[in-house]
Formats: C-alpha cells, structure tokens, sequence
C-alpha cells in the first residue's frame, strides 16, 4: 500500500512539473473574452475580470492567479486631478459604504459613478515595446515585443468633453503578469493641466502583499518579495515594490471591529502613481500641460502575481518575467573596465587573450572626461580615440566609455549656474537638472560621439534619481512637473541608446527603457577599502547572493578593482595566484560577473604572469560556455547563504532537455578549515521528475583554489528522490572543500524515470 501511494504521488508531482510554467513554457495565449457582465483579460495563468456597461462603469470585479483571487473590494481604475478638480477613472458604485472587507456580488448590484469619468469603448493591440533590442552577447532569441494582448479601455467625462482618458492593460503570453499605464489626451480649444494621476487602485486580499511584486520603472537592488507587505515611508513610479501598500480608510469600518485582521495586514491597497516620494520632497505629479492636440502617456507598473510564499520561487518568477519584459538583461558580454588611456592597447591585448570581450574606459581614468566637450570636440583626440576603437575590434574586443549624468563629479562640463537644479529652498544644485537644454545638449553629444569614435556601448552613472527642480524657466512646466519630465528625458536617452545598437552598464536600473547590466549591490566606497580579501569577497558573494532572489544574475556585475595588486597587499595571502582564481571562481560560480578595473590585468614580467593568465582564461571561458542556458537563462536556486562561517553554495539549473548538463552546483569555503558537509539540491526546476539518474562531473578540477579533495567523486550517480533526507525532486551531494577553496559540480542527465511502479520500489 506505501508503494502504491508513493508511486501515485510521484505521478501526480510529476504531471504538475510538466505543467508548470517556471519549469516549462506553457502555451498560454492571452485572450480576451467577453462574459455577460462584461470583460476577462486571461492568458491562462492569470486573469483580470472587468464589469462594463458603454456609456456607464467600468472596474475590476476579480484579478485571480490559478483558482485564487487577489480581489477583495471595488476600486476606480485610476485617478487624476485635471485643474485642480479630481476624478475617478471609471469604477463602479455598488460597494456599501464601510463595507471594504469583500464583494458580495449577488446581493450589490453595480451602477455607475456619475462623477467619474465613464466607460466608452475599448480596442486590443499588440504589446509595445519600450525599446528596440536584437539578441547579442549569450542572450538567446526571444519574441520582442512579448506577445500577448494590449487592451486600451477609453473614459469620457460630460464636463470635459474632448478630454480623452485611456487606460492601458498588457498581459502576456506564458508570463504571470500585467502591465498598466494611463494616458490623456486632450481634443479640446483649452490648455489643460493634469495635477496628479494614480495609474493602479487595487483592494487586495490580506495575503496579496506577499504574493504580488509591483515592478517600477527604476529597479535597483530591491528587497525579495517577502518583505513588501508593509511601507516604511511612501514611494513613488520610480521606487521599488515595497512602497505600494497603504493602509485602506474604508477597511474593518463595518463594524466597529478592528481585528479582522492582523496588524501588518491592514497594508492592502495596492496604489500606485505619481504619489509623494521623500527624496522629491512632495507629490511627484505629473503636473502635465497639455495644449490643445497633445497627448501624454504616465510611466508604466508591472505586477507579477505569485503562486507561493516561498522566497525562492517568487524570485523565480520575477527573474523570468523580467527575461520576457527585459529581455536585454541576458546580454552578458565578459568585460573589464581600463583606468588609464595611454595603457589602452597593454590592456586590450591581454583581454583579447583572455576572453574578454568588452572593454569600459571607466570611471576616473587617466585621460577620460566622461564626454567633455574638450575631448568629443577636439579632431585630434577623436581620431585617436577611433583608431583605438578599431585596434581593439581587431583583437575581438569592442569599447564602451563612462559618463556621468547628472554632472556633478569627476570629468564632465562644469553645469551652468541656471542648468543646475532650483531647490525647494531656493539654492542651487548640486545636479544638473536633466528638462533642459543643456542637458539634452549633453545627451546628443555623448550619442553623436560614441557614434563617430565607433563604441559600442555606454557606461551610465547618476541617472535620474529623484531631484525635484522648481526652475521655471526649465523644459518643465514647474516643481510638479520636474519630476516626470527629467524621468522621461532618461528614459528617452537609454531608449536612444538602444536604437543605435548600444549596450549599457551603469549605477541606475533601468530596466524597462534598455539598461543591461548594473553593480550587484548599492554600495559605498568603504567596501573598496578593506584589505582582508575573504572578507571584502565574501561580502560581494552576500551581494551577489541576496540581490538575484529577484533580478537575472548577468544584469549584476562586481568590480575587483585592481585583483592581483589586492591579493599581492593582502599579508594573509601567501599565494598569489590561489588568491585570484579564489575570488574569480566564487563569483562566476555566484552568477554575477567580476570585472578588473585597472591599468593592467596583470603585470606581463611577473613571475607569475602565466598563471596568472590560465587562471583568467579560466573562468571567462566557463563563463562564456555556460552563460546561455546555465547562468544567463538558467534557473540560479539559492542554498547556502555566505556568512564567512560556513560552506556557501548556489546551483544554476536548465530544463532545457537539449542539454544534457542540467545543473552546476557552486560550492564556496572561506574559512581556515576544511568542511564536509550534504547539500540539497532540488532539480524540480531542472525538470528532472523523481527517478531520474543523474551523472556528477567535477568541473573546473585542476584549477589553483579547486579543491583537491572534491566529494561527490566524478561519475557518481543520484537518482532525483528516493534519499530519505530529500524531497521527491531533490537529491543529496556529500561533499567536502578544503579551506579557501571552491568546488564546481556538475549534475548531467543519465536516464529519465523508470516506470512508476518500479520508482515506488526504490523506497
């Protein structure tokens, strides 16, 4: 009988594997459907449920996720302040008044809102796309635009009659989420100014906050989705997701009865727009003037909704909604960073040999003013400069070049006094305000001279942040405005930068306008400073570790600065060589790429140059063997965690079923002492079902810092399931590490499962 229930349970995990999207790609087309109440937007994954009536409402009646429903209570579509008058966008009336806590749809009959802006019609489009993009670098090739269905659902109002307002839904195919924006245009003989706009309005269920991730347009190293539920302070468009719940005035007022619920609960209207930010210092707007004809379109909000509380697989799908909506993210060209010009050539040469393949004159480099007019205008250095470029083409290495946006720092144009900000106190500075024409002076230049001098990327620093400007003489129509206008200049310069073919690194996570590649973490400088090099290391692997919960692991980069000068000052390393391929191993393995920036990568006449080199080449061939299906569109599962205590370890998982190598499992130990110890690794994700045999291969083996001593042995096999400490799909690797060593494993796929029954007598 324990046989018999074994075997069915392995069947039925099984069945769900095949069916789940994160393991497979499903072919789910959107749809729209109509109901007899009005709309359904699905794709098969999830679904959003609209009532309407043309000439009357318009509102969400049910947003769901499989047979789960994230919709607690009705909502306006959206919100906007039109000369200093608000409106609701659509929503239906019908809701009892305090009667938040759920929608009894049989007993509340709908109406519609005769002080909103009321439904019109509706038409369905095609997704857009937010820049242009063609696979390169290890990014395989993938519908762009996503397919799906756009779904653009107009509004009128009887009082501003030729003030159109549409609200625009994109769902996707085989992907769990939706994008929302709002635009306005205005048909009208007035001048028209749209003082605020909330583009999301959502009365969530209590659980919603840990199950739903709001993507902006601005997604820096955010926390992972578990820890959104309840707001610190309010954020705005271009803040992360954490900052979208707010405590809902109409919930638990039914009854006098305020435990409904438990405390961090009470976080669950999901509002989302131009809301007041704190480093703005107010309402970020959009404070849009908009003249007879002229339309305007907000920034967008992206909403992935979860089928799990568990970390690990939230973070999943926010990676691979990320690859579908930003598919750029996958591009992962191995490059360095030079900090000298006149080096340029010692540098490249030794890149060429190393499988590098994009080199950043970078930050601070001797020679380099980040784009200055002295050198993009001067003949003599572009000439130069461009007979560099094809120098280093010829060596297969492309360049790319850093600029600093808002101007304030090392290189650059000084900022006239009246292109800087205006503050809210009346001073000025220290950025340059980006709505003006100095500064879309500045962005043409950097376009034009990366065009002439033949780069093919650009490396931005201090994108726009979040500095308002009350300058009234700016391209932005006052304080209110300010924010929207720079927000939108930044967003049109990367959309500029995709256009010409250009790749992108930087500070700023833009992901939605084309940004590639950003630091692994927000750091400051006192981590370059410490000398220790397990822990300067180790705290980049924490990074590396913490921040691709939930962004694709080839968008993250570390610097190693100058790593063989680091090793060769650090007194507690006795070997050179061991010390570098330590650190270089133990990234790679992490999934995030490091990157020297340095005059040189090593000294050629060091005695150990050679080493030194192999070691490089290395793991820049790994990393370019494997960045496609592994560690750039592979599935990275995180299982260890670095503490500087004990073994770290990660593993990068395909269900591709072309390839055969289905995992590589990571292994990190940083202490003084050798560990052994039994990793669980799951290969759900690898697609792997229970009874599956597995081959283990020891990669990397003869490496400096590989351990000598790998367990489990090459050519050991696991079968997915039958280990009593394991789940249905995990199996269990004894291993061991020496101290200050890695280990690199990887997991091939010998058979697929043996019949049911035969599986079950494994137990």
């Amino acid at each position: 009988m324990m046989l018999r229930i074994a075997a069915l349970l392995a069947t039925a995990a099984a069945v769900s594997q095949q069916k789940d999207w994160l393991v497979h790609r499903q072919d789910s087309k959107t749809r729209l459907l109509k109901t007899a109440s009005g709309l359904r937007l699905t794709n098969g994954l999830i679904e959003r449920a609209f009532a309407a009536q043309p000439g009357g409402y318009f509102c969400t009646t049910d947003l769901r996720r499989g047979d789960r429903s994230f919709f607690r209570a009705l909502s306006p579509e959206a919100n906007l302040t039109i000369n200093g008058q608000r409106f609701n966008i659509g929503g239906c009336l019908g809701q009892p008044e305090n009667h938040y806590e759920f929608w009894y749809a049989e007993r509340w009959p709908l109406a519609k809102d005769p002080d909103a802006f009321a439904y019109r019609n509706y038409t369905l489009s095609k997704p857009s796309k937010g820049f242009e993009w063609r696979a390169r670098s290890g990014a395989p090739s993938i519908p762009w635009p996503p397919k799906g269905l756009r779904l653009t659902v107009e509004f009128a109002h009887a009082s501003l009659q030729n003030v159109r307002v549409f609200v625009h839904y994109e769902m996707y195919d085989g992907v769990p989420a939706y994008r929302k924006l709002v635009s306005i245009r205005n048909d009208g003989s007035d001048t028209i100014t749209v003082d605020s706009l909330v583009v999301e309005l959502f009365r969530a269920q209590n659980f919603s906050p840990q199950r739903i991730t709001a993507l902006a347009e601005h997604w820096n190293n955010a926390p992972v989705p578990n820890d959104q539920q309840v707001p610190a302070v309010p954020k705005s468009l271009l803040q992360e997701s954490p900052r979208y719940w707010y405590a809902d005035p109409h919930y638990d007022q039914c009854c006098d009865d305020t435990q409904l619920h438990v405390p961090h609960t009470a976080y669950t209207y999901l509002v989302a727009g131009y809301t007041r930010d704190v480093r703005f210092g107010g309402g970020t707007g959009p404070g849009w003037v908009l003249a007879p004809g002229s339309s305007r379109s907000s920034s967008s909000l992206r909403v992935v909704l979860h089928d799990s509380d568990e970390s690990e697989r939230q973070g999943l799908g926010v990676r691979e909604t990320l690859k579908a909506l930003a598919p750029q993210l996958a591009e992962a060209p191995v490059n360095f960073m030079l900090s000298d010009l006149s080096a340029l050539r010692r540098i490249v040469d030794q890149a060429a040999k190393t499988g590098h393949e994009l080199g950043i004159i970078g930050f601070g480099a001797e020679g380099w003013c980040a784009f200055c007019s002295a050198q993009t205008e001067d003949a003599n250095f572009t000439a130069w400069l461009a007979n560099e470029v094809r120098y280093a083409r010829s060596k297969n290495i492309e360049l790319s070049a850093y600029t600093l946006m808002q101007g304030n720092g090392w290189g650059m144009d000084p900022i006239p006094e009246d292109a800087k900000i205006l503050n809210r106190d009346g001073s000025r500075g220290p950025t340059a305000c980006f709505a003006t024409d100095w500064h879309a002076s500045y962005r043409q230049r950097v376009l034009a001279f990366a065009a002439k001098v033949g780069f093919y990327g650009v490396e931005t620093d201090g994108q726009f942040e979040g500095a308002s400007c009350s300058d009234p003489t700016h391209s932005h129509h006052g304080v209110a405005n300010s924010f929207d206008a720079q927000l939108k200049a930044t967003q049109r310069f990367n959309n500029q930068l995709k256009a010409r073919g250009l790749y992108q690194t930087g500070a700023d996570a833009y992901v939605f306008s084309g940004a590639n590649r950003w630091n692994a973490a927000d750091t400051d400088e006192a981590i370059f400073h410490i000398d220790n090099v397990v822990e300067w290391s180790t705290l980049g692997r924490m990074y590396a570790y913490d921040s691709t919960f939930d962004r694709v692991p080839t968008s993250g980069q570390y610097t190693v600065d100058d790593l063989v000068g680091r090793c060769t000052d650090d007194p507690l390393q006795a070997d050179l060589v061991r010390c570098v391929d330590f650190v270089l191993g133990g990234f790679y393995l992490f999934g995030t790429q490091p990157f020297f920036h340095a005059v040189q990568l090593w000294d050629p006449l060091h005695k150990d140059a050679a080493a030194l080199e192999a070691s490089v080449t290395r793991w820049t061939g790994f990393f370019r063997a494997h960045r496609t299906r592994l560690l750039g569109m592979g599935r990275m599962l995180h299982l260890r965690r670095p503490t500087a205590r004990f073994l770290e370890a990660v593993a990068h998982v395909t269900a591709d079923p072309s390839e055969p190598l289905r995992a590589i499992v990571g292994l990190v130990n940083p202490t003084s002492r050798g560990i052994a110890d039994n990793i669980t690794v799951s290969l759900y994700y690898a697609g792997l079902a229970p009874g599956a045999t597995v081959v283990a291969s020891v990669l990397n083996a003869d490496a400096a810092a590989a351990t000598s001593r790998p367990l489990p042995a090459s050519m050991a096999r696991f079968v997915v399931g039958p280990d009593p400490a394991a789940s249905l799909f995990e199996i269990v690797l004894p291993v061991k590490v020496d101290a200050f060593s890695y280990a690199s494993i990887g997991l091939s796929l010998v058979t697929s499962p043996m019949a049911t029954t035969r599986w079950a007598a494994a137990y």
